[in-house]
């Protein structure tokens, strides 16, 4: 069984490079409709990805419901100098966005004492080109420290990512951030584990 697992996993990783994920949810900081809080908490997330070299934050809209995130907010208190890479997005289309954002910090964000240090937004005019349902966007950033760090920061609320969601039914907008309980890993983390896993119970029978 384990040499089977061993192949498999040799399969699947060599030559490939497998990074780790971690995916945060988002928490409401203004009320200005029930249903739009709900919907936003519910089909928002980031997922923050070790690309070996870089950090890639992952945000998809993955519910059905009426909603689209406009605003892109960073407050490093952590001291990782994100330096802004570049910008992708899986969507076939209709997700554009721009460095720097009107207004520059998060809207309510002075309530949670978030300063924005850097920020994207989507191109005019919204809601097409933001991240409604079943679209996402990818944000690349050089940074200082170390990855298993920045996780670390999300997770105590020294790096958080804030979003400004509009376009609800409601016609309601709502800022949220991150979570700042520990997040969950994705599949790509688990199969690395896997990997580890496997090759040690090969180590071990080459022992025996």
């Amino acid at each position: 069984m384990l040499k089977q697992l061993a192949t498999i996993v040799s399969a699947g990783f060599i030559g490939t490079t497998a990074f780790a994920g971690v995916t945060y949810n988002f928490d409401a900081i203004t009320s200005n409709g029930a249903g739009s809080v709900i919907i936003a908490e519910a089909q928002l997330a980031v997922e923050v990805i070790d690309n070996g070299g870089t950090v890639e934050f992952l945000f998809t809209n993955t519910g059905s419901e009426a909603c689209v995130i406009s605003e892109i907010y960073w407050d490093d208190n952590a001291g990782f100098s994100l330096v802004y890479d570049s910008m992708s997005t899986t969507t076939p289309a209709g997700v554009a966005f721009h460095t720097g954002s009107n207004p520059a910090n998060l809207p309510a964000g002075n309530t949670v004492a978030f300063d924005s240090n850097f920020s994207v937004e989507a191109d005019n005019p919204e809601p097409k080109w933001g991240i409604g349902p079943s679209e996402d966007l990818s944000v690349y950033f050089t940074y200082t420290g170390s990855y298993a760090d920045l996780i670390a920061a999300m997770d105590s609320g020294e790096l958080r990512v804030g979003i400004h969601v509009k376009s609800f039914e409601n016609g309601q907008s709502e800022s949220l951030i991150t979570t700042t309980t520990t997040g969950v890993p994705t599949p790509t983390a688990a199969l690395a584990g896997l990997a580890m896993l496997g090759a040690a119970g090969l180590r071990r029978r080459r022992e025996a």
